[in-house]
């Protein structure tokens, strides 16, 4: 047992001694006169659980291999990478703890915080050849931790119920800042190491993205409802109602993940700003997506069971002369555990 003991402390050390090597050598924006960017016993362990555990529940079985080869080497390649995969494990660890607590953690706050600082500097400076593929898993893991991050336990202290906060609707605005990244670091070049997921990504997010007409009894009551029958071209819902309908369809899970992010990239800027003002349809539209999410990955869920929730309740209460609206609330309401 002893020899065994010893055996596990000697290769702890070495992995830390080849973090803070490879930290130390690729420090492109050291923290002058701190001592705090160096990697201890804490980060090890976490960075651990990342590679082993918490890469592994981000989507489908093919990224998530992707992701747990290069990711040790380019976080410890590059710190803000480092500090957002920090971050994320952190808050993975609080959702799995048997007291799961609503509030951020300090380490999931200052690794976060730390992140997004490194983070902006790099993209307000020079940005070297070959760093393409760092850039883009940290907007990736920025866009998780975005989702993955409410501050609520109950719909009344969620969006849309709870009082106005800067932080509203903070992972959609993300979401565009994600798109700014992939066109900078452009993941899919032959260089890439995620050029290898090119195919998946035309496969099950590109061609996903391209809204389909679509029918039955629900198309008809959103056509109405979104007059989507009128002839002007310039209709908000259109894309999100398309995009939206052949999703109902699918169980969300690792392998439909990116079908179902797909309807966030679709959507009119128009119809951002309808949801920003609280606009009742496209909240509506919005509380049917994160219904078929609720019992999805961890990452999502948390957040798409409460602002279902949310979101139904406030319609109800605020917008309950709006025709059809009670029937039209039935899926969501049975999806999010509001009704039976």
């Amino acid at each position: 047992m002893d020899a065994l003991s010893d055996t596990s402390s000697l290769v702890h050390q070495s992995m830390l001694t080849l973090a803070n090597t490879s930290i130390d050598r690729n420090r492109n924006n050291p923290w002058k006169g701190l001592d705090v960017n160096r990697f201890n016993s804490q980060d090890l362990e976490r960075l651990g659980r990342f590679q082993q555990r918490t890469v592994l529940s981000l989507g489908t079985k093919r990224t998530s291999e992707v992701y747990q080869d290069a990711m040790f080497q380019l976080a410890c390649s590059h710190q803000y990478l480092m500090h957002m995969v920090q971050a994320l494990t952190a808050v993975h660890d609080r959702y799995l703890s048997p007291a799961t607590n609503a509030k951020q953690t300090t380490v999931e706050t200052y690794h976060l915080g730390r992140a997004l600082v490194l983070f902006n500097e790099k993209l307000s400076g020079t940005i070297e050849p070959g760093e393409g593929d760092a850039l883009w898993s940290t907007a990736a893991l920025l866009g998780l931790v975005s989702f993955a991050i409410i501050d609520a336990s109950t719909p009344e202290e969620a969006w849309p119920l709870a009082p106005p906060s800067r932080g509203d609707l903070e992972w959609l605005a993300m979401s565009d800042g994600k798109k700014t990244i992939w066109s900078i670091a452009n993941p899919m070049q032959k260089n890439s190491v995620f050029h290898k997921l090119a195919n998946d990504f035309q496969h099950d997010y590109f061609a996903a993205i391209q809204p389909e007409p679509g029918d039955g009894i629900l198309l008809s009551e959103f056509t109405k409802l979104c007059k989507l029958d009128d002839p002007s071209d310039d209709n908000p819902y259109y894309d999100a109602v398309h995009s939206l309908l052949p999703l109902l369809d699918l169980d969300c899970g690792p392998s439909t993940m990116m079908r179902f992010l797909s309807f966030i990239s679709y959507m009119n800027p128009k119809f951002k700003v309808l949801l920003k003002l609280k606009d009742p349809i496209a909240m509506l539209l919005l509380a049917y997506w994160f219904s078929k999410m609720c019992k999805s990955q961890w990452w999502v869920s948390r957040r798409a069971l409460l602002e279902c929730q949310a979101i139904c309740i406030y319609l109800e209460k605020y917008h309950g002369d709006i025709p059809n609206i009670h029937e039209l609330l039935r899926f969501p309401r049975m999806r999010c555990r509001l009704s039976d």
